[in-house]
């Protein structure tokens, strides 16, 4: 009983590192654009080169790909994966809120920036 005790006690002491659900820096992300209903693909092609021309300018973006159109004209993905974590200038989560801003002035569409979950 008492070593039964002894190790349980041995977590809430610090002795034994405990981490259920580890934290996981992200290295990849999507932006959803999504354009009112009624608009060509071309309206849908233009905004993504907007967003593509941003994206361009940031150094720790290893590569994205766009996906226009497919069920609707209006709308678009753009995948986009970071490079490698140990050489990256910036974490992913504030590459989000970077993406975020760089991409908020572009009119004329709803961009929704989002990190992929390594749960989905």
């Amino acid at each position: 009983m008492i070593l039964l005790v002894g190790s349980v006690m041995l977590v809430p002491l610090g002795f034994i590192q405990l981490e259920l659900m580890p934290s996981e820096e992200p290295d990849s992300m999507s932006i959803i654009v999504e354009l009112p209903k009624g608009y060509l693909i071309s309206d849908t092609v233009e905004i993504v080169g907007e967003i593509e021309d941003k994206l361009y300018t940031f150094d720790d973006i290893d590569n994205f790909t766009s996906s226009i159109g497919g069920n609707n004209d209006n709308e678009a993905t753009i995948s986009i994966e970071l490079v490698d974590e140990d050489i990256r200038g910036i974490s992913g989560y504030d590459m989000v809120g970077a993406l975020r801003k760089a991409v908020s002035d572009i009119p004329g569409a709803d961009i929704t920036v989002m990190l992929l979950s390594i749960w989905t």
